[in-house]
C-alpha cells in the first residue's frame, strides 16, 4: 500500500504542478493580451490623427496652386500689398 500511495502522491503532485503552471501561463498571457490591445488602440488613434493631418496637408497643397492662396500667403507672411494699397501697422 505504501508503494501505491507514493505513486498516487507523485502523480497528484505532477498533475497539480501542471495545473498551476498552466494557470499561471494562461493568466500571464491574458495580461499580455490586454496590454497589447491597449497599445494597438493607441496606434489606431495615432493613425487616425495622422490621416487627418495628411488630409489637411493635402488640401493645403491642392489650394497652394490657386491665385487666391498665393495672394493670402503673400499678404499675411510677406506683408505684400497691391500696387494702389497702403499697409498700416498698428502697435498696441
Amino acid at each position: 500500500m505504501s508503494k501505491w500511495f507514493n505513486r498516487n502522491k507523485l502523480l497528484l503532485l505532477i498533475v497539480l504542478g501542471l495545473v498551476i503552471f498552466g494557470t499561471s501561463t494562461f493568466v500571464s498571457q491574458q495580461i499580455q493580451i490586454k496590454q497589447l490591445n491597449a497599445e494597438r488602440l493607441g496606434y489606431i488613434a495615432k493613425i487616425e490623427r495622422l490621416k487627418l493631418v495628411k488630409q489637411n496637408l493635402q488640401e493645403e497643397l491642392d489650394r497652394s496652386g490657386s491665385l487666391e492662396y498665393i495672394e493670402i500667403v503673400a499678404r499675411e507672411k510677406y506683408n505684400m500689398v497691391k500696387p494702389d494699397e497702403i499697409l498700416f501697422f498698428i502697435n498696441h
